[in-house]
This record gives C-alpha cells, structure tokens and sequence, in this order.
C-alpha cells in the first residue's frame, strides 16, 4: 500500500510518546491504475514525478520522497518549497546520507525499507540504545524471560540517558505491566522506584503505589528484600490504611522467615511504618514478634536491630507498652551474649530514658 499523504501533518504523538501515522485518505493499492490523488494544499509534499499528471501508477518510493519532506520539517519546521529539500545543513550528519537517498529521481530513490535497514547498520544513525529500548518494547510480547530479565537489567543502569517524558509515558506502563503479570524481578522493581521519583504526588499514587501494594504479595524472595530495604522510598506516599490492611499481613510473614537477611529487613522496616501502623498492629503484633526474636532468634545481629529499633519506634508505643513490655526487653538485653546487643540496649535504654519513672 502507498500512503499517498506523508507528512508532518499526518503525524501524531499518543499519550506514551510514540509517533502515529494517519490521514489514510490517500491510501492506494501498490501498481493501481486508479489516479493517485493530491490535494493542492498539500502539493508542496508531492513527489515530482506526480505533478504534471494524477493518473501515474501507484510506487512504494512515492512515499519515500513524502518521508524526505517530513524528515526536514522535523529538523527544520514548516517546509514552503521543494527546493529547501536540498537543504540539509540541520540534519544530523549520520543521517544525511539516507536522507538524500530519499528525494532522488524516482529510479534511483531507495525504498522506505532500505532506509530503515541501512539506518540500523551497525553505526547507522537509527543504531542507538533509545532506538533499540522502543523496538523492544514493542516486541516485548514476544520476548522470553530470558531476554526479559536482560533488557530490564540493562535499562536499569542506563535510565538517567533517556529524556524523563519517555521514562514516565512509556517505559513505566511497560514496568507496571510486566510486574502485574507476575514478570517482576529485582531490575524491573527498581526501575519501578526510579521512574517513580520523576512523578508527582498524584501520578505516584495512581501509576506506581498500586503496584508495589501488590507486590507485598510475592513468594519471590529477592522481591520481598527489595521492597524492605527501599521502604523509605515509597512509604510516605501510601495510605495508612493501605499500610494496616494491605501491607502489613504480608509484611509480618518476614519476622519468621527462614532467611535471616528477610528477618532483618523486616525488624528495620518498623522504623519507617510504625507512624502508620495502628494500635493492635504496632502494640500487639510487632511487640510480640519483637520479644520473640529477642529471645529465640540465633543471630545476633538481629537481635541487636530489635533493641535498636524498639528504642527508635518508643514514641509511637502505648504508655502502656513502654511499661509492661519495652523495659523488660531491655532488662533482657542486658543480659544477651552477644556483646553489640548489649551495647545497644544502653544506648536504647539513654534515649528513651524520659518515657520512664525514677522508679522504673
């Protein structure tokens, strides 16, 4: 099929920033002998060899010469005589020597196809990493997890090169899906934070917290670290009740992983929660898990982090908790073989001395 109108008024850009061909007005079949038809408006676009007459055979290189037109309108605005196509002084110099392939008499003018070909040659001007991100994304329907996993590590390293438009109108929906398709992995979770901080409060509320609430919900266990240890990024940007009732029931799992990193993770997450975690939450279930560890977990760098966070969340506690159950755990720590936990409980004990009585 022959186009018949290309050019940069038959061009639009969707809401993911993709080009759109359109005005299809002029479509005819390739070797028709029905006239090609031009409007006189847009006769500045025409290739020569239409001018003098409308019943000329429709020739895929017809819109090879409408591509010309649009390739210098867009490096150069509004084209008003055929003449400035021999102008290519803007052009980037890669791309010159296809372009002018392009606005050749009919014989000698290359086939859009060729263009494109010779273009994605190794050091060809459409030979780039923003080229070949689109085109896989586009094809990323067809890709195996293999070929996934390497694109979304890649993509991850070298996301400040593209413009931040492109990060948050097109490689953000691609992330968000593959992630809701249970195609999530370490690269694409943290593509999803990266992109995250270039939108604003309401955009990451509907395009990203949605996402990552879900994903509380993974077996994946290098999932799950991850999303532990980057709670500072997202959190402020998540509802307390989403926190309680979404978040939290998975989260919990994570004190009595078999892992001790998860464990870890988790015992240090509190400190970023416990402002929005709610009473039965935070004074009877983090509390218990808590006194818990401390007494039964074998690493002690774990229980180290638990006196430390305890001291760190005291503000947030009931009175009641800080009475009944927090000293005591100090006391308890006290008394731990492991020396930094010792050392950290004191350390505990000085900064939350104000919450307890001469007495106490």
């Amino acid at each position: 099929m022959v186009h018949g109108n290309l050019s940069l008024s038959s061009i639009y850009i969707n809401d993911s920033s993709d080009w759109k061909l359109f005005n299809f007005e002029y479509l005819t079949n390739i070797g028709s002998s029905q006239p090609v038809k031009s409007f006189y408006s847009h006769k500045i676009y025409t290739a020569p060899e239409l001018q003098d007459s409308n019943r000329a055979t429709s020739d895929k290189r017809l819109d090879a010469w409408g591509l010309s037109c649009l390739i210098w309108e867009i490096f150069n605005g509004q084209l008003n005589e055929q003449a400035q196509l021999k102008n290519s002084k803007r052009l980037p110099k890669k791309l010159i020597p296809l372009y002018s392939n392009l606005n050749k008499n009919i014989s000698q003018r290359c086939l859009i196809e060729d263009f494109l070909t010779k273009g994605q040659d190794k050091n060809g001007y459409f030979k780039n990493t923003f080229i070949d991100t689109m085109i896989f994304l586009e094809e990323i329907q067809i890709k195996d997890s293999t070929e996934k996993n390497r694109f979304f590590s890649n993509l991850n390293n070298g996301l400040e090169s593209f413009p931040v438009y492109f990060c948050k109108n097109k490689i953000l929906s691609f992330v968000v899906t593959s992630l809701e398709y249970g195609e999530a992995n370490c690269h694409c979770l943290e593509l999803l934070m990266k992109i995250g901080k270039m939108l604003n409060e309401n955009e990451y509320q509907k395009r990203v917290t949605p996402s990552i609430i879900k994903l509380f919900a993974s077996k994946d266990r290098s999932i799950r670290s991850k999303l532990l240890k980057e709670i500072e990024e997202y959190i402020d940007h998540t509802s307390t009740q989403a926190v309680n009732d979404q978040i939290f029931p998975y989260l919990v799992h994570g004190f009595m992983d078999s892992n001790p990193v998860i464990r870890e993770q988790t015992v240090k997450s509190i400190f970023h929660l416990a402002s929005k975690l709610n009473n039965q939450n935070l004074n009877e279930e983090v509390i218990k898990h808590f006194s818990r560890i401390q007494m039964k977990d074998p690493e002690g760098g774990i229980r180290t982090n638990t006196i430390i966070c305890l001291g760190k969340i005291a503000a947030h506690l009931q009175p009641q908790t800080r009475q009944t159950v927090m000293l005591p755990l100090f006391l308890r720590s006290l008394r731990d073989p492991f020396p930094p936990s010792r050392i950290a409980c004191i350390q505990s004990l000085l900064a939350t001395q104000d919450f307890f009585t001469l007495q106490d």
